[in-house]
């Protein structure tokens, strides 16, 4: 029998949560929405969203992303 690796998964820039290239206060809105009940993330979206690192999406994450945005906190990884 074969045994076939997954394929890699697409790159997911932390913060990034609408795709669009730019980490700013409309990602930050995407994550209220999505703490709110308001919309639905992709598997991608989630990670993308979960700045604090911490395994949940809510408005912390969303805080330091504007933060970011402001330039009051550097690079959003997580260790």
């Amino acid at each position: 029998s074969s045994c076939r690796a997954a394929a890699p998964a697409a790159a997911v820039t932390r913060g990034d949560v609408t795709g669009d290239g730019k980490i700013n206060t409309g990602d930050a809105i995407q994550i209220i929405r999505f703490s709110l009940g308001l919309r639905e993330f992709t598997d991608d979206q989630k990670l993308a969203a979960d700045v604090t690192c911490d395994g949940k999406i809510n408005t912390g994450d969303a805080i330091q992303i504007i933060r970011f945005g402001l330039g009051l906190r550097g690079e959003l990884v997580c260790a």
